[in-house]
């Protein structure tokens, strides 16, 4: 008699065995424990992103920064406001294109709490299949598409940490 038919006729310690140590749980939990370092999604895009085009928003987004903090005043800094807003816009969501794929794909993997959120949340891991309808926002740090609403993303390499090995998060 396997222990699954065990724990299925009533035996609580094993069924709860049986539970606990569920292939479903076992590998949702060894694939979280893959991921060596955990990025906010604007750091990951830049990152993992195509480099030539990452290059490009992080261009863009200095030139708007540095010509001024917020929305501009005057009429000649909204005339260069306007065009570097809409190029740092058009060069992010092209490297957006380029992200959804590899999240798709597997090769990186996000975690995020669930809207509505309730004390206690957890927070999971976003499914492959999931983000054929979510849109993910990196200036919120979120995801939502279809009704389903992720917050809090944090986007991973996946397979680049050992079993016993500490996990890194970084700080922006």
């Amino acid at each position: 008699m396997s222990l699954t038919t065990i724990a299925e006729k009533g035996i609580p310690l094993l069924r709860d065995f049986a539970r606990w140590f569920s292939w479903d749980r076992v590998s949702q939990r060894c694939r979280s424990w893959t991921v060596l370092e955990w990025l906010e999604p604007y750091d990951a895009v830049i990152q993992f992103g195509d480099q030539s085009i990452a290059s490009k928003v992080v261009e863009a987004r200095v030139a708007l920064a540095t010509l001024t903090f917020g929305y501009p005043s005057t009429e000649e800094q909204r005339k260069q406001y306007d065009p570097l807003k809409l190029r740092a816009n058009l060069e992010t969501s092209v490297l957006l294109r380029n992200i959804i794929p590899l999240l798709l794909k597997g090769s990186l993997v996000a975690k995020g709490f669930r809207c509505p959120m309730v004390h206690d949340a957890p927070y999971l891991p976003i499914t492959c299949s999931e983000w054929l309808i979510l849109y993910l926002d990196i200036n919120d740090g979120g995801a939502e598409g279809e009704g389903i609403k992720y917050a809090g993303i944090t986007i991973g390499k996946a397979r680049t940490k050992r079993l016993f090995q500490r996990c890194r998060t970084s700080i922006s």
